[in-house]
């Protein structure tokens, strides 16, 4: 079985998707699963187009079978993508597929779907440095709340209710709050190991959540939300969760992929140093 990219040596620029409590959101809303022996396909329907089908990676060779079969069964006109294809995957999934003799495989970018843009990764030390041209609004948010006492710490048990209070009244928050409950108490409970819950507090008081899972000497972003109290806030906690990483050693963060342009311009406010492409895969049936 060939290992999804998340395992491969290229893991650190990955997509974190797939470790990630949206990816167990889409297992849990409408995804249908499909077994032909030890190898399963998870797929759902496309949001937004008809009698379109999103596959889930990893795709490895073992499913290929399982996926032609779901293919010929599917109904005349059928269309069927994998999606969130960083470029290693992409050459993998077309490699894999192509060498079927009825389906061809070829990469495409879908802008309605939640990675129309990239996901920038960060060097936590330029991070936290924040020096020059491209960090000038961190600089002057930071400087408007320089005054004001903040710690940042890992979220425990008993911060549980305050995170449920701040995701209640959340200002624009990055996923929906039923993906990060159930991963609560800083990775108690959850199937993702390493799954991180940090917490901005200005006196005690919880302004802002994020949570991360760490992997070798970087972390991925799963979601992050602030309350309303300042426009500010938002690039003030994330350069305080990134300076907390990397006073515990970590590396690099990977800030995950964007639906709209207004988040992505949000995350390259932080001097990402690689944005990694999504693509979708799309699988058409040879005449």
């Amino acid at each position: 079985m060939e290992l999804s990219f998340l395992q491969s040596k290229y893991r650190h620029y990955a997509d974190p998707f797939l470790r990630s409590a949206h990816y167990l959101s889409y297992l849990s809303k409408g995804a249908i699963s499909r077994f032909d022996g030890e190898y399963p396909v998870h797929f759902f329907k496309h949001p937004l187009k008809e009698n379109h089908n999103l596959i889930l990676p990893p795709v490895c060779t073992g499913e290929t079978k399982t996926l032609l079969k779901l293919m010929r069964e599917q109904e005349e006109g059928g269309e069927w993508s994998v999606i969130r294809c960083d470029r290693f995957a992409e050459e993998r999934v077309c490699k894999v597929f192509n060498r079927q003799k009825h389906v061809a495989a070829r990469a495409v970018r879908d802008k309605s779907l939640d990675f129309a843009y990239p996901a920038p990764v960060l060097s936590l030390e330029k991070t936290v440095k924040a020096e020059g041209k491209v960090f000038s609004n961190v600089r002057n948010r930071l400087n408007k709340m320089n005054s004001i006492p903040m710690s940042c710490r890992m979220l425990e048990s008993s911060d549980m209710p305050a995170v449920e209070g701040l995701l209640r009244n959340a200002s624009r928050p990055s996923a929906h709050p039923f993906d990060v409950l159930s991963f609560s108490g800083s990775g108690q409970g959850s199937s993702c190991e390493g799954l991180m819950g940090l917490g901005l507090f200005f006196n005690e008081k919880l302004q802002a959540v994020q949570f991360v899972e760490a992997s070798c000497r970087g972390a991925y972003v799963h979601f992050s939300a602030t309350s309303a109290s300042s426009k500010e806030l938002p690039t003030v906690a994330q350069y305080r969760f990134c300076q907390f990483l990397r006073e515990k050693g970590f590396r690099w963060l990977n800030l995950g992929s964007s639906q709209t342009y207004g988040q992505h311009s949000f995350k390259k406010n932080f001097g990402p140093v690689r944005e990694i492409r999504l693509k979708s895969v799309h699988l058409n049936p040879k005449s």
